[in-house]
């Protein structure tokens, strides 16, 4: 089984999608100058993988930011995922946000609505160190 892991930058996200660990996540930002470059090769692995994902696995979606051009990427990265849950609904997508990034909660509804995915919007735990200085 051939796992996936891109290193995070400063422009891109960290991609870990692991059928070993079970840990299929995105994170960091996502602003990269050719997102349908960055994207290509999770398109790839989950067009070849995505049917060996394990009952009850977990799709984390937690950027901090991100341009439009990712949110294309991130639709289509949403919509092979929506394949496996058409038709056998067992994996979950969570999408994780700030409380108040009203931005992030509407485009999260556009994409339920649109691909007809069940998706979890779930707040981002607050950093403690953050809060103590």
């Amino acid at each position: 089984m051939r796992n996936l892991h891109i290193p995070g930058t400063a422009t891109t996200p960290e991609v870990n999608l692991d059928l070993m660990d079970v840990c299929f996540s995105i994170t960091g930002r996502s602003v990269p100058s050719n997102a349908h470059a960055f994207y290509a090769p999770v398109l790839r692995w989950l067009d070849d993988h995505v049917h060996l994902m394990p009952v009850g696995s977990v799709v984390t979606i937690d950027l901090e930011y991100f341009n439009t051009s990712s949110l294309k990427a991130l639709y289509q990265v949403l919509e092979r995922l929506g394949r496996r849950l058409q038709h056998h609904r067992d994996i979950r997508i969570v999408w994780m946000t700030e409380a108040d990034d009203d931005q992030v909660l509407d485009v999260c509804a556009y994409l339920v609505e649109q691909l007809g995915i069940p998706m979890e919007i779930l707040e981002r735990p607050q950093d403690d160190q953050a809060m103590a200085g």
